[in-house]
Protein backbone atom coordinates (compact mmCIF):
# COMPACT_ATOMS: atom_id res chain seq x y z
CA UNK A 1 0.00 0.00 0.00
CA UNK A 2 1.16 3.45 -1.03
CA UNK A 3 0.34 6.79 1.01
CA UNK A 4 0.28 10.26 -0.79
CA UNK A 5 -0.58 13.48 1.26
CA UNK A 6 -2.41 15.76 -1.48
CA UNK A 7 -1.96 19.43 -0.77
CA UNK A 8 -4.49 22.23 -2.57
CA UNK A 9 -5.09 19.67 -5.23
CA UNK A 10 -1.08 18.79 -5.37
CA UNK A 11 0.49 15.58 -4.59
CA UNK A 12 3.25 15.82 -1.87
CA UNK A 13 5.54 13.11 -3.01
CA UNK A 14 5.37 14.90 -6.62
CA UNK A 15 7.08 17.95 -4.49
CA UNK A 16 9.37 16.20 -1.80
CA UNK A 17 10.06 12.76 -3.36
CA UNK A 18 9.32 11.61 -0.22
CA UNK A 19 10.34 7.58 0.03
CA UNK A 20 7.28 6.90 2.93
CA UNK A 21 4.77 9.04 5.09
CA UNK A 22 4.94 8.44 8.48
CA UNK A 23 2.24 10.62 10.16
CA UNK A 24 -0.10 13.67 9.71
CA UNK A 25 -1.85 15.74 12.85
CA UNK A 26 -3.44 19.28 12.64
CA UNK A 27 -1.87 21.59 15.66
CA UNK A 28 -3.70 24.69 16.26
CA UNK A 29 -4.15 25.84 12.49
CA UNK A 30 -1.09 23.99 11.48
CA UNK A 31 -0.82 20.99 9.20
CA UNK A 32 2.56 18.48 10.89
CA UNK A 33 3.65 15.67 9.32
CA UNK A 34 6.53 13.16 9.32
CA UNK A 35 8.10 11.66 6.05
CA UNK A 36 11.19 9.60 5.65
CA UNK A 37 13.42 10.44 2.14
CA UNK A 38 16.71 9.19 1.30
CA UNK A 39 17.62 7.20 4.75
CA UNK A 40 16.46 10.08 6.83
CA UNK A 41 13.58 10.82 8.59
CA UNK A 42 11.94 14.53 8.20
CA UNK A 43 9.13 16.86 9.36
CA UNK A 44 7.06 19.21 7.87
CA UNK A 45 5.25 22.50 10.01
CA UNK A 46 2.87 24.47 7.77
CA UNK A 47 4.73 23.00 4.54
CA UNK A 48 8.55 24.16 5.55
CA UNK A 49 10.64 20.85 5.61
CA UNK A 50 13.44 20.18 9.14
CA UNK A 51 15.69 17.36 9.08
CA UNK A 52 15.43 15.13 12.24
CA UNK A 53 18.59 12.96 13.45
CA UNK A 54 16.80 9.75 12.98
CA UNK A 55 16.94 7.38 10.16
CA UNK A 56 13.54 5.77 11.22
CA UNK A 57 10.74 6.10 13.62
CA UNK A 58 8.82 3.09 14.77
CA UNK A 59 4.96 3.51 13.20
CA UNK A 60 2.09 1.13 11.96
CA UNK A 61 2.68 -1.70 14.29
CA UNK A 62 0.07 -4.11 15.35
CA UNK A 63 -0.16 -6.68 18.01
CA UNK A 64 1.66 -5.68 20.75
CA UNK A 65 4.05 -4.10 18.71
CA UNK A 66 1.42 -1.74 18.69
CA UNK A 67 2.66 0.22 21.66
CA UNK A 68 5.74 1.40 19.98
CA UNK A 69 3.71 3.22 17.67
CA UNK A 70 3.74 7.62 17.81
CA UNK A 71 1.77 8.67 20.16
CA UNK A 72 0.72 12.36 20.35
CA UNK A 73 -0.77 14.62 23.08
CA UNK A 74 -1.42 18.36 22.73
CA UNK A 75 2.02 19.61 21.52
CA UNK A 76 3.48 16.48 22.47
CA UNK A 77 4.80 13.94 20.01
CA UNK A 78 6.11 10.15 22.19
CA UNK A 79 7.83 8.16 20.30
CA UNK A 80 10.86 5.48 19.44
CA UNK A 81 13.58 7.03 16.74
CA UNK A 82 16.36 4.95 15.28
CA UNK A 83 19.73 6.77 15.28
CA UNK A 84 22.61 4.67 13.81
CA UNK A 85 22.01 1.01 15.30
CA UNK A 86 19.50 1.65 18.07
CA UNK A 87 16.53 2.96 19.32
CA UNK A 88 15.57 5.55 22.00
CA UNK A 89 11.94 6.57 23.59
CA UNK A 90 11.72 10.48 22.50
CA UNK A 91 9.55 13.30 23.61
CA UNK A 92 9.32 15.76 21.44
CA UNK A 93 7.97 19.33 22.42
CA UNK A 94 6.49 21.38 19.61
CA UNK A 95 5.94 24.55 21.31
CA UNK A 96 9.71 25.22 20.68
CA UNK A 97 9.07 25.09 17.09
CA UNK A 98 6.62 28.33 17.53
CA UNK A 99 4.03 26.96 16.49
CA UNK A 100 1.30 29.21 18.30
CA UNK A 101 3.08 32.19 16.21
Amino acid sequence: METHLVHNWQDIWEINWYDEMIWLWKIWKYTVYLYKSKWKVWYNINWYDFQTPFTDISHDQCCEWYWFNISFVDEWILFYGKQKWKYSLILWSLTGINLAQ
